[in-house]
């Protein structure tokens, strides 16, 4: 049997935790910490383009983007089922979805394989990124 009191802490906001988890830890005697490491500070009034695709690489790029703007895009792009999950909250579906378990890189190549190349995609990503779904 597993010790009474354990402490889980996961490095994201609290409403991104699946309630599946926050139910085992209730059943097993687990306290459940969550909290975002990352400081997201939107920019502002930034002038967004229209056009045909919106990737989206987190659930948190999707939070952030919808905070501040309109979607302008046709399309819809996203990483995997957790920005899917983000996503579908602002009642919109993805016409893209990465498959679970590989690597940013890969999703990106197989991104590409869908978008005609005369089609124009934005990325709203972190001045952090390391821009691999992108490139």
């Amino acid at each position: 049997m597993l010790a009474q009191n354990n402490q889980i802490l996961i490095t994201r906001d609290e409403t991104e935790i699946s309630p599946l988890l926050k139910k085992w830890c209730v059943q097993n005697g687990h306290q459940l910490y969550c909290s975002s490491f990352i400081l997201v500070n939107p920019i502002k009034n930034v002038q967004i383009p229209d056009t045909d695709w919106v990737f989206f690489s987190s659930p948190k790029s999707v939070a952030t983007y919808f905070s501040q703007y309109t979607l302008k895009a046709k399309k819809i792009g996203v990483h995997g089922k957790g920005t899917l999950r983000a996503l579908k909250k602002t009642g919109y579906e993805a016409d893209f979805i990465g498959e679970k378990g590989d690597t940013p890189a890969k999703i990106g190549e197989q991104f590409n394989q869908v978008l005609p190349h005369s089609q124009t995609v934005l990325f709203p990503v972190s001045q952090l990124s390391n821009l691999s779904i992108s490139s």
